[in-house]
């Protein structure tokens, strides 16, 4: 449990870059979460803390670095082995107060108020530069646009570590004096303090453990997102399960921890960890899967193969790709992906005094990472001997927050597991009187043949299922309707994949070998009804999670060929049109409210400079007045003295150019005046607001004819007379 914290107070913008672009408006955006707040990546302040470890060791012999004798190494870890892992967890620095502005917005879901785009403006900026060349003159087509970070935030990024660590830390913290792009051009400047932190109560959600319990139904919710390597590409690619033996990872460093051996654990029972697929919370999503096939232009429809009597002979099907799916027993399956995102990550080059990626230096430049995205559930299952699973359930239990997948030193993989319930039930036959049914693979399954070779044979899979289920007089196929007689025809659908993987432990690659891929399917069919279990596990590497497979009766998959497939994937689209209720003043939501109403009047000048038929002006006397009400609106402090000024100035009305100059300086501000009557009125009708009231009328107004003048001066600069 985090038990310090780093406390970053911003003395100038900031612009923590995420690599991404915006609508081709924005060329550098900043990192930002799901509901538009700012925040800074832990990789960059891990980056920044580890180059202030340097430079202590560098001055070792100096005053300020008098007893920093950790390697820096050693503090923030290194590429290699997991020996080398940091002793130091840092997390993404959020928002002081992150938690109740978090459960602001999450209370008014729905409102135009706290819309992501509304609060990204609040708490940042856009700033523009340019290249400058040898005679001081802006290189063209080099303008370029980047958000910043409003100076004065204060951001909290939680840390976990030893007490050993803490001066260390703390004296790295002290001398961190920049960070984020920018830093050589005024930008980044920021004030950071290590600060300890007391002890939070949490309260207890899990299901207690059963006496003699044998099964473990948990679930993992991503606090962090979660990247889980896949042999495809390392960091850059990521799966989109939890492993079983990443479970496993964790009841085997909570057996180190109190002292048990961990081949005695093993040794002592068959242990098994189900891989951990996506889940709505209730539901755990399987792979889907090898007889149904989508159709084509019906995104909403699928088709179950194993029913051939109602194919109609124009539908153009296909195998479906991969999804997770979920039967809920009404013709109707349920479809569920996986949420994957990016992030780019900026590795400098090995000179600090260069302060950006090169792509001339091997050890510099901007790299890739995929992981699963955060705020998603997953559920798999524990099954063991009731000693396992007592040990098992503790280990889960022993802390609110776990750390699984990779770089979950910083920034990755902070998930809080909760047991949802324990039984008895993993060897219960609990399919009853059964003759056909379909065996799925919910994970690959490796298989070994007569030779003791890994085999992706179909026949070597049969046998294994048959021997694991001890019955032999099962066979694959299945009866054809309204007779006896048994069909093979539709009865295989077999997936294949590599696996392979590393051992960071070991620091040596495992072996890569084929297996049959999770969505493998079979129909078997027995002469007389069998007694089955739902769930059993074959092959190699169980306790990892492979070899999972499932029963199901042919006869609950649904009596259709074509069924409803309803996307789960997405949660519903939230209803733009919710009012909101400006009455309790909320902190965010009423900034954010005048912050959006100060636009609603600069835009209504705005508009009213649009309107303005210039063909109807003198603009050899109305343009003087444009210039010189700007001017006084710059000096006066709201539009009534605006209006005593412009008197003065023009009150001697002897001459027609004084007097046409004057009644324009009148009409300007009446209009002003008259376009702000009832402006929050609209203001909350617009935006849907309750109970909003705004006293700076005057400011309002002022605010109202600047806007006007600008865009004037603009218009009359950019446009000929008399157009």
């Amino acid at each position: 449990m985090p038990n310090y914290q780093i406390r970053i107070k911003l003395e100038s913008d900031l612009c923590a870059s995420d690599g991404s672009t915006y609508n081709s408006a924005v060329d550098t955006d900043i990192c930002k979460d799901r509901y538009g707040f700012p925040f800074i990546p832990a990789k960059r302040i891990r980056g920044c803390l580890r180059e202030c470890a340097l430079e202590l060791a560098n001055w070792a012999s100096s005053d300020s670095a008098k007893n920093f004798s950790l390697d820096p190494d050693y503090l923030f870890g290194k590429e290699g082995e997991a020996n080398n892992r940091s002793k130091i967890r840092i997390g993404n620095a959020y928002l002081e107060n992150y938690d109740r502005l978090k459960q602001e917005v999450l209370d008014n879901q729905g409102s135009r108020i706290l819309h992501p785009q509304n609060i990204l403006n609040y708490y940042s900026y856009l700033r523009t530069a340019t290249a400058i060349d040898s005679n001081g003159i802006a290189d063209d087509k080099t303008l370029r646009t980047f958000r910043v970070v409003n100076k004065g935030l204060v951001f909290i990024s939680q840390v976990e570590a030893d007490p050993e660590f803490y001066d260390s830390l703390e004296k790295c913290c002290r001398i961190l004096r920049h960070m984020g792009i920018g830093r050589t051009r005024g930008l980044g400047q920021v004030a950071v303090s290590l600060e300890k932190k007391s002890e939070e109560k949490r309260d207890n959600e899990n299901y207690k453990l059963q006496e003699n319990a044998t099964h473990i139904r948990y679930t993992i919710m991503l606090d962090e997102p979660l990247i889980c390597k896949s042999l495809a590409g390392g960091e850059t690619h990521t799966e989109d399960f939890i492993s079983g033996s990443k479970i496993l990872g964790l009841v085997a460093d909570y057996l180190k921890h109190i002292g048990q051996d961990y081949s005695h654990f093993i040794n002592e029972g068959k242990i098994i960890f189900s891989n951990a697929y996506i889940s709505d919370g209730t539901n755990r999503y399987t792979e889907v899967p090898g007889f149904l096939y989508s159709i084509k232009n019906e995104k909403n429809n699928c088709v179950n193969v194993l029913r051939q009597e109602d194919k109609k002979e124009n539908q153009q099907i296909s195998q479906m790709s991969h999804t997770y799916v979920f039967y809920d027993s009404s013709e109707c399956w349920l479809k569920k992906d996986v949420e994957i995102q990016e992030d780019y990550h900026h590795k400098r080059a090995e000179d600090k005094g260069i302060g950006r990626a090169i792509s001339n230096d091997i050890d510099s430049g901007f790299y890739q990472i995929q992981s699963i995205s955060e705020g998603q559930c997953f559920s798999g299952d524990i099954f063991g001997n009731p000693d396992q699973i007592k040990l098992c359930y503790k280990a889960l239990t022993e802390k609110p927050f776990y750390y699984l997948g990779y770089s979950r030193s910083s920034e990755y993989g902070q998930v809080r597991i909760q047991i949802k319930g324990t039984d008895h039930t993993n060897n219960d036959l609990s399919i009853k009187d059964c003759n056909e049914f379909v065996v799925i693979l919910n994970s690959p399954a490796i298989i070994y043949n007569k030779n003791a070779m890994t085999s992706t044979d179909y026949r070597d899979l049969i046998d294994e299922i048959k021997a694991s289920l001890a019955m032999s007089d099962i066979t694959p196929g299945r009866i054809t309707q309204g007779s006896n007689l048994k069909s093979e025809e539709n009865s295989y659908f077999l997936r294949y994949v590599d696996i392979g993987g590393y051992n960071t432990t070991w620091n040596y690659p495992i072996p890569v070998m084929k297996a049959f891929d999770k969505g493998t399917a079979i129909v078997f069919s027995a002469e007389k009804g069998k007694d089955l279990p739902k769930k059993f596990f074959i092959g190699e590497r169980c306790r990892e999670g492979f070899g999972e497979l499932q029963i199901i009766p042919l006869s609950n998959i649904g009596q259709n060929y074509k069924s409803h497939l309803k996307d789960n994937t997405f949660t519903q689209p939230l209803n733009r049109n919710m009012s909101f209720n400006a009455n309790d003043k909320k902190i965010l939501s009423w900034d954010i409210c005048n912050m959006l109403y100060l636009d609603y009047v600069r835009n209504k000048g705005l508009e009213m400079a649009k309107e303005e038929n210039l063909n109807q002006k003198n603009l050899v006397t109305f343009k003087p007045v444009i210039g010189t009400l700007l001017l006084m609106c710059s000096e006066q402090p709201d539009i009534e003295t605006v209006y005593i000024q412009t008197t003065h100035r023009w009150s001697d009305k002897t001459t027609e150019g004084k007097s046409e100059k004057f009644n324009y300086a009148v009409d300007i501000i009446n209009n002003v005046k008259t376009a702000c009557k009832n402006i929050v009125t609209k203001f909350s009708e617009d935006y849907l607001i309750d109970g909003y009231t705004n006293s700076n009328d005057e400011i309002m107004e002022m605010e109202c004819l600047k806007s006007y003048l600008t865009n004037m001066k603009y218009r009359l600069r950019t446009e000929k007379e008399g157009n």
